[in-house]
């Protein structure tokens, strides 16, 4: 029953450590639009900018998260690994860990690369470039 309320305490506060540069670095004002409330004065940007700065911003924090968690996947693996003593279940159930957890980061990382490329193709159609 301990076990896992300290994994969700652990990656919650690994969540918290790579979200905390999004609200470091978007200032008060965008927040505010955020919130719908009086944004003050405007520094000569539009929502539309602002609303991409933040959704980028949004998405590096959610990256950083989970190649936070590819690595703590991969040190517990790895741990079970060195720790198992011989034991060939456990050393199969480290490789599964570590396996899984490369496959994921693959797959997040592809994912990534194709919606980026995707989203240049668009921008740079919508500017009337190739």
């Amino acid at each position: 029953m301990l076990k896992p309320i300290l994994i969700i305490l652990i990656l919650g506060t690994l969540f918290l450590i790579a979200i905390n540069p999004i609200f470091a670095a978007v200032g008060g004002g965008e927040i505010e639009t955020m919130l719908g409330k009086a944004a003050g004065p405007s520094y000569g940007t539009s929502a539309e900018t602002n609303l991409s700065v933040i959704v980028g911003k949004v998405i590096s924090a959610l990256l950083a998260f989970l190649g936070t968690i590819f690595l703590v996947l991969i040190i517990y693996g790895g741990f079970l690994w060195m720790t198992a003593g011989g034991n060939e279940e456990q050393i199969k159930k480290a490789r599964g860990i570590i396996t899984h957890a490369t496959i994921g980061l693959i797959i997040v990382l592809a994912a990534y690369a194709i919606t980026y490329y995707i989203v240049e193709k668009v921008k740079g159609a919508a500017m009337g470039g190739n």
